[in-house]
């Protein structure tokens, strides 16, 4: 995939920060990425008043471990690429899954920053002054992948929370292998099954409950059946104590394939405010339940 100009002189910036910790941050102890010491991170925006105005989007930035610089800092993508950032040209800061996408599949490739092994903070902000949205110290350990995600609280309406979950990248011949992120705010806890070709479920170690917050383990599907279903694993969540399917997803058969399958939005129109620095701003979010597939390998 190409980037943008825009997003390639977004990405940029997170090399040129990353560079400048390890150049200038590192102490003796520290590993320096490329050693085979390295850790890697992905961050998402599920943030979905960031989404839906792209004007906070804009000024939505991730600072690693309290850096600031007069060239700003990485951001997230402002146009719902759910690759997210990181993601560089010209410089070989940022690792691309270089994996095959068949025409007319909606999914994207995930993007690994590799930054030091150890502990780190991450502040993200809500604007160009650096007012701080949420923060988060993660600790990763060499040679893992961790994705971040930024999403509204359900607890209220000014609140946010990063989650970080471990990501497996590896599979299986003859499988799928899925893991469910539950990012919705207001859907509440949820069933997934799959579904054959005339929609009855099939038997699967998929959760039967999954709240808000919450990740599966990446969980094995056979590719066995799926020429009934046009080489696609379907999958339907429900609300848990409901026999209503709240929304349905396709996932491509491919054999020895992972993907995490990002469940987001909300589901009821709402109000939620996002902290600027000159106080609390109230934007209007509509209904936009949906799935987003991320293929890890």
């Amino acid at each position: 995939m190409i980037a943008s100009k825009k997003q390639a002189v977004i990405f940029y910036t997170i090399s040129i920060i990353l560079i400048q910790v390890l150049a200038t941050g590192c102490k003796k102890t520290d590993v320096v990425p490329g050693n085979g010491e390295e850790a890697y991170v992905n961050f998402y925006n599920a943030s979905e008043v960031q989404q839906q105005n792209i004007s906070l989007a804009l000024k939505n930035y991730v600072v690693l471990d309290q850096l600031y610089t007069r060239n700003g800092m990485g951001q997230f993508s402002a146009d719902g690429d759910n690759r997210q950032f990181p993601y560089t040209q010209g410089i070989a800061e940022a690792t691309p899954d270089n994996l095959s996408l068949p025409t007319g599949i909606t999914y994207s490739n995930v993007y690994w920053l590799p930054i030091q092994s150890g502990n780190h903070h991450f502040i993200y902000t809500s604007d160009s002054t650096y007012v701080a949205l949420k923060n988060i110290t993660e600790t990763y350990q060499p040679q893992t992948f961790n994705a971040q995600y930024l999403v509204e609280s359900p607890a209220a309406d000014s609140l946010y929370n990063i989650f970080s979950f471990p990501v497996q990248r590896a599979g299986t011949p003859g499988k799928v292998r899925v893991q469910i992120v539950h990012l919705s705010p207001d859907l509440g806890s949820i069933e997934v099954y799959r579904a054959d070709s005339t929609g009855n479920p099939v038997a699967t170690n998929l959760p039967n409950t999954l709240s808000y917050g919450q990740a599966s383990s990446f969980i094995e599907l056979d590719t066995a059946g799926s020429a009934h279903t046009k080489q696609l694993i379907l999958l339907k969540f429900l609300k848990n104590g409901s026999n209503d399917v709240a929304i349905t997803s396709s996932i491509p058969a491919v054999s020895n394939s992972s993907f995490i399958v990002a469940l987001q939005g909300f589901e009821q129109t709402t109000t939620r405010k996002v902290k600027m620095r000159g106080g609390y701003q109230s934007v209007t979010v509509n209904s936009n339940l949906r799935i987003n597939l991320r293929r890890v390998f």
